[in-house]
């Protein structure tokens, strides 16, 4: 992928590979910033220096306060990663339980090996394979990210919610 490329909420056509990781945090960082309604993000691993860094907590802290109606939903596999190496995501659950919710995988789905985010049911990166640095990315593919909400949805209703994650931290 060029890295002046930039992927747009509902605009291009088609899908664009990405092989380089730190294009894979900088194209997210650019969808959760352009993030108008949703987001539903699958981590069977958290990747923390993706999470820790300002492009990418600035535009989540950004999405809450949009619109009260905005929601984002996080899947993750390792909770302890979140609460421990993304300490920035979980506080921002933490702080805006209404916004930002996320749950453990069922853990029959812990031996998942693909990751991949979609906002607004529009735009989507993702990772078929964690142990590989190959990515696919698309800014206006709404039928290939409603399949992804689709098995986002399946997975989320078999997860379990995250203890310490609410404003009370209950």
């Amino acid at each position: 992928m060029d890295s002046t490329r930039r992927i747009v909420l509902g605009e291009g056509e088609g899908v664009v590979r990405i092989d380089r990781i730190q294009h894979a945090r900088q194209v997210l960082a650019s969808l959760l910033g352009q993030a108008q309604r949703r987001i539903d993000l699958l981590a069977p691993r958290i990747d923390a220096p993706t999470f820790q860094q300002p492009p990418v907590r600035d535009a989540l802290a950004r999405f809450v306060t949009l619109n009260p109606r905005n929601s984002a939903r996080f899947l993750i596999g390792e909770a302890h990663s979140l609460i421990g190496d993304a300490t920035q995501l979980a506080e921002l659950c933490r702080r805006f339980p209404s916004y930002l919710s996320a749950r453990w995988l069922d853990p029959q789905e812990y031996a998942l090996e693909e990751m991949f985010c979609v906002v607004d049911a529009t735009g989507f990166l993702a990772q078929s394979r964690l142990d590989q640095s190959s990515f696919v990315a698309a800014g206006n593919a709404p039928p290939r990210a409603r399949e992804l909400i689709r098995r986002f949805d399946a997975l989320w209703e078999r997860a379990v919610a995250v203890p310490g994650l609410s404003a009370a931290g209950l």
